[in-house]
Formats: structure tokens, sequence, C-alpha cells
């Protein structure tokens, strides 16, 4: 089709074409440096923290997806900032409470990964429409109450007994979380 141009026709064709991609490329260029900062999504890197505590989560639970390992990580980091608690602690108390097993449920009733007792936090748990037994809402509800515990306890170890409810007894609870929580700490 082109052939049937002559000479000059296809040099100025040609000319028209290079001209209209200049002209794209130049007011594709304008658009982006002149967007506001804001509307420019940046790439962020993730926390180094996730893949550590999801490769940790899987050691313990080798039956956990490699995507809830990530999620259940994700949320650790998550909430332990927003509570103002050492995600290694947070992983601790999941390993001790439930080995890392989402659907887990106690002889008392304690349920998910951080195995929360329902019927003492029906309060946070209808304030905030939290599932329990969702990753996230489960890690959101059991850090808001450790962070209540921490809050009204003398030491991190008295706050894990009240979490446990063996405030009071020779439980070695918070040793045992404690202890894992040192082992946590080394792989980070």
């Amino acid at each position: 089709m082109f052939a049937q141009y002559t000479i000059e026709q296809q040099k100025g064709i040609r000319e028209k074409v290079v001209l209209w991609c200049s002209f794209s490329l130049f007011v594709l260029l304008l658009i982006i440096f002149t967007l506001p900062k804001e509307s420019v999504k940046t790439v962020q890197t993730e926390d180094i923290r996730i893949p550590i505590l999801a490769s940790y989560a899987s050691s313990v639970n080798v039956n956990l997806s490699v995507d809830d390992a990530h999620e259940i990580a994700s949320n650790i980091v998550k909430y332990a900032d927003y509570q103002h608690i050492k995600p290694t602690l947070l992983a601790a108390l999941i390993t001790i409470e439930s080995g890392y097993k989402q659907f887990a449920i106690s002889d008392s009733n304690a349920i998910g990964l951080m195995q929360v007792l329902p019927k003492y936090h029906k309060d946070k748990i209808q304030n905030n429409k939290l599932i329990p037994f969702k990753i996230e809402d489960n890690i959101a509800l059991g850090s808001m109450i450790l962070r209540e515990y921490l809050d009204k306890s003398h030491s991190v170890r008295e706050a894990l007994l009240r979490y446990n409810g063996s405030l009071g007894t020779n439980s070695d609870y918070a040793k045992k979380i404690l202890s894992e929580q040192e082992h946590i700490k080394g792989l980070m």
C-alpha cells in the first residue's frame, strides 16, 4: 500500500509520522511530570519482618499455605505496630496459643490464632465489627486485648498471665511465650 505513493509522498508521510510520535511522547512526558506527586503510585519495599515471620509461622504449622502465612505475618506487623507491641511478642503468643492454626478452638472455647474468648470480649467484637475466625480480625482483637492488659499490668509477664487467665497462679505460660519470643528475635 505504501509503495503506491511517490518517493516524495512517502517522505512526507514519514515526516508526519515522526512528528506525530514526537508530539505524542512530549505530551505523555508533560502529563507524567506535571502530575502531583501523591497521584503517582510509588513502589514500596515490603517490611523485612513480614517474610521472616511468615517463614517462622510456616515452620510452626507446616500445613499453613504460603498466602496464609504471609497474611498472618503482615497482620502481626500491622497490629503490633498499631498497638505498640513487639511483633515478636505477638508471634510468640500465637505460637503458644494456637500453633498458627486459624480455626483452633480450645476446651474453654477460645478461638482462632490468638485464642480469644468471645464471651469476655463481646464489646470489642461488636464495636469493631470483627469476625474472630478471620485472620486479620483475630489478630486485631488479640492485640487489642493484649494492649489493654499491658496498660493494666506492671510487666509483660503479668500482662501475658492476664491474657491467659492465669494471673495469680504458678503458670509457666508467660515464661514459654517470653522464651519463644527470644527465639523469634534471633531469627530477625
